[in-house]
């Protein structure tokens, strides 16, 4: 069942995906990818290993005031693992965090998943403050007419209630809640029902960071800024690497900002087409044409791609390294 759910999702964002590339225009995407030189895209690679990095160090930061500290590279070999299972499942990037549990052995891992959903929390704040914030500049300072504006003010009413629910589940118990709503709605999985036990220690220790160390979270949160800053400042620069007209710091924040709340859509794996057309809906309210917004996405994604790759390439060799010994049979 999970295999045909990921093959349909996957069916669907490539569906979509072509389909943006056809209603943009291959010939103008084309164009726009042949303007980066070599030392272009060198550039853009260093800079998506300082994101990774930064990354890494700020759930790091969450991961010591619970466990042993660890050597950065043990964390950073998890951190980008787990980004890999999370761009080719569709979950909004979150099926990747068991994984960073499965690559730390010795530690207790309901702890270290603890960490991880705490880590993704703050980063998901962050984000939808960092969002709220470029489409409050967006509307001020962009002309854009008034069914812009109400989707724009909408998103940004619901990105907060959002927050606020994830901040008032944690405190209260989020997964077993979620447990409970499922159950209400009829679906009682067995591995979920033999999990509760588990699903209790872990909400217990999300509710006992809140508790004993919530003057770390503001920390931690201003490091994933900083983060959302590199971010942003790859795609400006990719966008004045490929000839954007008229580029300021209020339309690549738009744009990060947009482009990174299509990827927590969980519909397909790493919002496959589903962050195509997003791009090209905002270039059309910056004025730029769709081509352009092709030729951002497929950059990314080779990017994306090549992360991808190392983070798989992790996992697979240490859960090599982890698995038990072949028994040997004695006569």
């Amino acid at each position: 069942m999970q295999r045909t759910v990921l093959r349909l999702s996957l069916l669907l964002g490539l569906l979509l995906f072509v389909f943006a590339v056809w209603r943009s225009g291959p010939r103008e995407m084309l164009a726009a990818l042949g303007r980066l030189s070599i030392l272009q895209w060198a550039v853009l690679a260093g800079l998506r290993l300082v994101y990774w990095l930064l990354r890494t160090f700020n759930w790091k930061q969450v991961f010591d005031l619970y466990e042993a500290r660890q050597p950065f590279h043990r964390l950073f070999e998890a951190r980008i693992a787990d980004n890999a299972v999370g761009f080719i499942t569709p979950s909004a990037m979150l099926g990747g965090l068991p994984v960073r549990a499965l690559l730390l052995p010795g530690i207790d891992r309901r702890r270290v998943f603890a960490s991880a959903v705490l880590d993704k929390t703050i980063e998901i704040f962050t984000l939808a403050a960092a969002t709220a914030l470029a489409m409050l500049a967006a509307m001020a300072v962009l002309p854009m007419d008034g069914s812009a504006r109400l989707i724009f003010g909408l998103f940004v009413v619901l990105a907060g209630t959002l927050c606020l629910a994830l901040l008032l589940g944690q405190r209260r118990g989020f997964f077993l809640g979620l447990f409970d709503l499922l159950a209400r709605l009829g679906m009682r999985p067995r591995w979920l029902e033999r999990s509760r036990p588990a699903l209790r220690e872990i909400d217990e220790t999300i509710a006992g960071f809140h508790r004993h160390h919530r003057a770390a979270i503001p920390a931690i949160g201003s490091l994933y800024l900083l983060s959302y800053f590199v971010w942003a400042f790859e795609i400006d620069m990719t966008l004045r690497f490929l000839g954007a007209p008229g580029l300021t710091i209020v339309k690549s924040l738009l744009v990060v900002s947009l482009g990174n709340a299509a990827l927590l859509l969980p519909a397909v794996p790493a919002a496959l087409g589903v962050y195509e057309l997003t791009n090209v809906g905002v270039f059309s309210v910056l004025g730029w044409p769709a081509g352009l917004a092709i030729a951002l996405s497929v950059i990314r994604r080779l990017l994306a791609l090549a992360w991808t790759a190392a983070g798989l390439a992790v996992l697979g060799l240490r859960r090599k390294n982890m698995a038990p010994p072949k028994r040997t049979e004695t006569v």
